[in-house]
């Protein structure tokens, strides 16, 4: 039974990963793209998204990758439980 969980929690892991680091890395090209003086001429709703969107999707990939982190720290411990019993 731990085995299975230990095997299904893994296969959560990688897409998450993959999840917020392309989450991350739209953020940064979405920085690049409008920077310092980026706004210029721009409608008022990409300034909006930018100043309030950009920051949670910085923060929603990173608790995406964190949760990766956390599924692969589970399926560890559930190995090494597994071992003892």
């Amino acid at each position: 039974m731990l085995t299975a969980l230990g095997t299904f929690l893994n296969t959560l892991v990688v897409p998450l990963t993959h999840m917020g680091t392309a989450m991350q890395m739209n953020l940064q090209a979405y920085e690049q793209a409008y920077g310092p003086g980026g706004y210029d001429g721009q409608a008022m709703s990409t300034v909006a998204f930018n100043i309030f969107a950009g920051p949670w999707i910085d923060q929603l990939g990173q608790l995406s990758v964190g949760l990766g982190t956390f599924l692969q720290s589970t399926v560890t411990f559930l190995i090494g439980l597994k071992t003892l019993l």
